[in-house]
Parts: structure tokens; sequence; C-alpha cells
């Protein structure tokens, strides 16, 4: 659906504009028609979920800071949560890559490295899941930190 736009200095708005340009065609009509109702009709349900993901961001981020040598800042926008685990780190798990992985395999815990947006130490959760499956993941995000 993928229906935006944006504002910036008028040079790197053209340069955008080409390159969006040969890389994508218009907008089917559902999305369109989708476009137009979400900017001018009822506005209640943005608010709703608004606050389900400023909650759902305040439980994580929470969660985050309260485990041993986990910091994470709260984030400008988005729906991500990127805490840092540098501390962490050790002969086993040298890497983001390495505790992504982990989590995965041993866990069934999705996640991102950091190294693949700069952030080494880093991996990125996404909170745009259930509170159920929030709280889950990071029980079991606080599990495999004490097994490592």
């Amino acid at each position: 659906w993928r229906i935006g736009y944006t504002a910036g200095n008028n040079k790197v708005i053209k340069a955008m504009a080409k390159l969006q340009g040969q890389s994508t065609s218009c907008p089917n009509s559902i999305a369109q028609a989708a476009a137009i109702e979400a900017l001018i009709g009822d506005q209640t349900q943005v608010k709703t979920m608004k606050n389900i993901f400023k909650n759902r961001r305040d439980y994580i981020i929470k969660r985050l800071n309260n485990m041993k040598d986990v910091h994470c800042t709260v984030p400008g926008g988005a729906f991500y949560a990127f805490p840092d685990f540098s501390k962490h780190m050790n002969k086993n798990i040298s890497s983001s890559n390495d505790l992504a992985m982990y989590l995965l395999e041993k866990k069934s815990v999705v996640s991102v490295s950091g190294d693949a947006f700069g952030g080494a130490g880093h991996i990125r959760f996404s909170y745009a899941a259930s509170d159920v499956d929030l709280q889950g993941a990071m029980d079991l995000l606080e599990e495999a930190l004490d097994e490592i």
C-alpha cells in the first residue's frame, strides 16, 4: 500500500522523485481510496492505535531497561526499540548478529541485528505485536541473557 509524502530540500526531493518514478508506478485505486479515507475520515481509530502503541512502547522500554546490563532509549518514531546489549558480548556472543541468531535459534524470538543499522552491540525489536507476544518475548529474552 505504501502511500506517503515527503518534504525537504528541493534538490533532494527532485532526486528522490527521479528515483521513485523509475522504481514504482502509480498506486492502485484501492490504495488511493484508502489513503483518502485515512487522511480525511474519522480519526478515532488512529487515536486508539496511537495509545495502544504508546503503551506497548512504554512496556518494552521499561522491561528492557530493567534487565541487567541492558540500556534502551525511548525511540523517536516508528515502532522499534533499539536496546544496547554490548555488556553481554563475550566469546560465544561476540556481535549483534550472534545475539540475534542466538535469540532466534534458542528462544524463537525474532530480532534484527543492530549491525544492519550501524549499531554494533544493539538489536532491534518491533513492538507492533500483541501485548501477550511482547510479554512472552521479553520473558524469553531475560531467560536468554541469564544463559549467555
